[in-house]
């Protein structure tokens, strides 16, 4: 399965199904618009999605919002730029234009 994140907010999953031959996708708007970063959270297995004001979490399976955690809205002309996942699944990093790590 892959899955992408837009700048609008949407999901796309798309995956090859064997038994019919063809790529499935699903569509699905988790999040608000100004989407700036995503990452798979490998221990849950759900989706991290960053916009201005906070971090959303949502279930690819099952297609739905799991969490949603509001994070410091950035100064102005000041921007999310990076999420990463640790490895042990137990903390996000998120990275600012002007520096600012949020763990």
């Amino acid at each position: 399965m892959v899955a992408a994140v837009t700048s609008n907010g949407y999901l796309r999953l798309m995956q090859y199904s064997n038994q019919e031959g063809l790529l499935l996708e699903d569509q699905h708007k988790p999040a608000s618009s100004g989407v700036s970063a995503a990452v798979k959270c490998a221990k849950t297995g759900h989706i991290a999605i960053v916009n201005p004001s906070c971090i959303t979490f949502c279930d690819p399976l099952l297609l739905e919002v799991s969490a949603t955690m509001e994070i410091p809205t950035p100064p102005e002309g000041v921007r999310n730029s990076k999420l990463s996942a640790c490895p042990s699944g137990n903390l996000l990093i998120l990275g600012r234009t002007d520096g600012v790590i949020l763990k």
